[in-house]
Order: C-alpha cells, then sequence, then structure tokens
C-alpha cells in the first residue's frame, strides 16, 4: 500500500510555500544569494521513520543530519524573508527529511528492525521548485538556484 517516490523527485525541503506564491517568487529569488555563502554543505541521510509517527505513518522518510547546522540556518533565513512577503513562520520545528513514500492509510515502520546504513553526501546548490500534482506523482520544475563557487 506503499507509493515509494521515484529517486529523481527525492530532495530535502527546506520550506513550503503553497498555493498562490508566484507573487513572491522574483523577490525570494533576487535574495535567495543571502544563502549561497552557507553553502556547500555536508548533509549525512540516515535513519527511518515516519509521519505522523512510525507506528502510524503516511509518510515514510529517512533523516538528514548537518553537524555545522548549516541547513538549519538557511531555513531560519528563508524564514524570516518570507515573513516580508506574508508568509507566517512554520508552527513545528523543522525536522529537515526526505520522503521516500506515502501511503493512504496509516502504516507501522519497524524502525527497530530497519537499519539504514548512513550515507554522506555535499550539497552545492539549493533550488527553487515548483511542483506540480498529478494522478501518477508529483512533477517538479527549477523556477531558480543558488550555489556555492566550490568544487
Amino acid at each position: 500500500g506503499v507509493r515509494w517516490v521515484p529517486k529523481d523527485n527525492l530532495h530535502v525541503t527546506v520550506k513550503f510555500l503553497g498555493r498562490d506564491s508566484e507573487m513572491i517568487v522574483p523577490g525570494l529569488l533576487d535574495n535567495m544569494g543571502k544563502i549561497k555563502e552557507l553553502l556547500p554543505l555536508s548533509l549525512i541521510v540516515g535513519g527511518i521513520g515516519g509521519f505522523p509517527s512510525s507506528r502510524s505513518a503516511k509518510v515514510i522518510w529517512v533523516g538528514t543530519e548537518d553537524s555545522k547546522e548549516k541547513l538549519r540556518k538557511i531555513y531560519k533565513i528563508l524564514e524570516k524573508e518570507l515573513e516580508n512577503y506574508g508568509i507566517e513562520k512554520e508552527g513545528r520545528k523543522f525536522m529537515p527529511h526526505i520522503t521516500i513514500g506515502r501511503s493512504r492509510e496509516p502504516v507501522n515502520i519497524p524502525v527497530d528492525k530497519i537499519e539504514i546504513q548512513p550515507l554522506e553526501f555535499i550539497v552545492r546548490e539549493i533550488a527553487l521548485y515548483e511542483s506540480i500534482l498529478k494522478p501518477g506523482g508529483a512533477l517538479y520544475s527549477i523556477i531558480g538556484k543558488v550555489g556555492s563557487s566550490e568544487g
């Protein structure tokens, strides 16, 4: 009953803007340069869980960890910038993760029986995506991005 996310659609969502956000995109793109100085960053992917909980998950995810907290800093910069456009801050704590599957019915994820070998990779760019929901899943297109000049 789990619909797995295609590998080309795997990503870490730093901030979801929601519908009717087209008007803020030009200004947001102009100000994304503020996060460029935090790139590149090292991200470790590992661990598994679910939302709303691992015992009753409709979203299955793998966790991400950033020892220098650069991703959290990027999130805070975006939150502050988006306040200027009238977008309220999130009411919940930022928990960076990669959604790997979704289920219509809650599933139990036996997190104590699943071992995921941590994987480290370097994040060199952050992109602003538009997601278009289709019956077969979301289609993503890049609207703009910022990146590190470091190799």
